[in-house]
């Protein structure tokens, strides 16, 4: 559709899949700390929101956040490797979270989802 210069369907399909998204996040807050976390560039503003939330945290919470993380990162790298277009920011961003919360994650990191 980009190829095409689609807008009007494009702008429709972004708004499909901030909808969804939205739905998603509604009842996992592993999903919503780390959305949160890949909307905020600053590290400051990243270690303020590591130590009021994920730190305190549920066990689970701190397991599924760290999963998350994990696999959708591994996901980007397997999908760069294959040679796919990925979003790059993302991936960065992800490998980035990846070192900073594991400090925070690491003790919950034993339980399951």
């Amino acid at each position: 559709q980009v190829e095409r210069k689609n807008g009007r369907l494009l702008e429709l399909l972004e708004l499909v899949v901030a909808r969804a998204c939205a739905k998603v996040e509604e009842g996992k807050p592993e999903v919503r700390l780390l959305t949160r976390l890949l909307h905020t560039a600053g590290k400051l503003q990243r270690l303020e929101i590591y130590e009021q939330q994920l730190a305190l945290s549920a066990p689970v919470t701190k397991a599924r956040f760290a999963e998350a993380v994990r696999d959708t990162k591994l996901a980007l790298e397997q999908a760069l490797m294959r040679g796919a277009s990925v979003d790059k920011e993302l991936l960065l961003q992800l490998r980035l979270l990846s070192v900073e919360t594991e400090p925070y994650t690491a003790s919950g990191a034993e339980f399951g989802p």
